[in-house]
């Protein structure tokens, strides 16, 4: 009997017939004892306490309704067990276990929060970094007082290539530079928005008074572009070194080479 009184949850010790027998001392503080288990369930408990807990059901656990002091209606689970025709009945308050639960959902929200700015922090570190690749892939080369080179590496579509488009129309405006040459050796793919955007950026460098030169083209972009008013109207070439030898070697040493 001790140690029922000391029990840290409600408990009830009944009979078959649901008579209390004995409980413990924060049972009296939870429900309005009376003489029968019964008196503190809620009536649209009754029913399943009547069909479930007796003697021939020797362990369960279930879900009740019960009244207590504080509310006339709350949640319980009850975990009962039989010696005989001796009933074991434990009261366990399921706001407890509800309250548990809403701190641990609140504990993993906070860590999913974490989580997503951790995630949202490596987002925008690896855009950066491809927005850093993509302007590698066009790089500013001055090759002379009048010649500037930009090789093209990777597939062209329309984000790579606005990317590179700024700074290179910046230190266009910025110079005296009378010819772009673009390599295209390095190119896998050029998609049909990024035929689009070398459109436009060709008509910009023309706006600016430079004149563009291509070389590298494959034949199999060759046969994509061709119609292009970029490609059309820029100076081709069949790659880098008859570029080079063009319109970076002086006069007199394309004499000196051809001799």
């Amino acid at each position: 009997m001790v140690q029922v009184k000391h029990l840290p949850l409600p408990y009830f010790e009944i009979n078959k017939n649901y008579d209390i027998q004995s409980i413990s001392s924060i049972t009296s503080k939870t429900f309005a004892v009376g003489d029968n288990f019964l008196n503190i369930v809620d009536d649209d408990s009754k029913k399943k306490v009547e069909e479930y807990i007796q003697p021939k059901v020797k362990d369960i656990e279930m879900e009740l309704v019960l009244n207590t002091i504080e509310a006339p209606t709350s949640l319980f689970n009850v975990y009962v067990t039989w010696e005989g025709e001796t009933g074991h009945i434990i009261c366990q308050p399921l706001q407890d276990q509800l309250e548990k639960l809403s701190k641990q959902l609140d504990d993993l929200r906070a860590r999913l929060t974490s989580s997503d700015f951790d995630l949202i922090e490596k987002k925008e570190e690896l855009e950066q970094t491809l927005i850093r690749v993509n302007k590698l892939s066009g790089p500013f080369l001055p090759l002379s007082e009048r010649l500037v080179f930009v090789p093209l590496f990777g597939d062209l579509d329309k984000h790579m290539l606005r990317l590179i488009k700024p700074h290179i129309v910046d230190a266009l405006n910025q110079s005296d530079y009378s010819y772009i040459l673009f390599d295209f050796s390095a190119v896998d793919v050029i998609t049909q928005e990024g035929l689009t955007e070398l459109d436009q950026f060709f008509q910009t460098i023309q706006l600016l008074g430079q004149k563009t030169i291509i070389s590298g083209i494959k034949p199999a972009q060759a046969t994509t572009i061709k119609f292009s008013n970029w490609f059309r109207q820029s100076i081709k070439v069949a790659n880098l070194e008859t570029a080079i030898n063009r319109y970076l070697v002086p006069s007199k040493q394309k004499n000196k080479y051809s001799s």
